[in-house]
């Protein structure tokens, strides 16, 4: 089991690295949407590769090993990271009195 969330984890990784190289490389009309889209496979990659290493291990083993317990936090964190930087992202915005743009991934003043 453990092969198929590497496998998984390292193809989103691919798919990270890509749109990171579209947010800066090519010229897009999109740019900062990629740039979201490169955060959200490389967290959503980092939890598969740490989900990876935690099903190597016995369930007994895990409960007193706190190498467990941070990866288990890296799981949790990469899979609500991205979209709570989102939510702050458009709160500020709004909080500053611009109108958030979802199709550019942007605050428009």
């Amino acid at each position: 089991m453990g092969v198929v969330f590497l496998c998984a984890g390292l193809w989103i990784l691919n798919y990270s690295f890509y749109s990171f190289w579209i947010a800066g490389g090519p010229p897009t009309s999109y740019p900062k949407v990629w740039y979201q889209e490169g955060i959200i496979s490389g967290w959503r990659a980092l939890a598969l590769l740490s989900l990876a290493i935690l099903v190597q291990f016995k369930w007994s083993t895990l409960r007193r090993s706190w190498v467990a317990w941070i990866l288990a936090v890296t799981i949790v964190l990469g899979l609500n990271y991205p979209y709570l930087r989102e939510q702050v992202l458009i709160d500020k915005c709004l909080d500053g009195g611009g109108a958030w743009d979802e199709k550019y991934f942007q605050c428009q003043h």
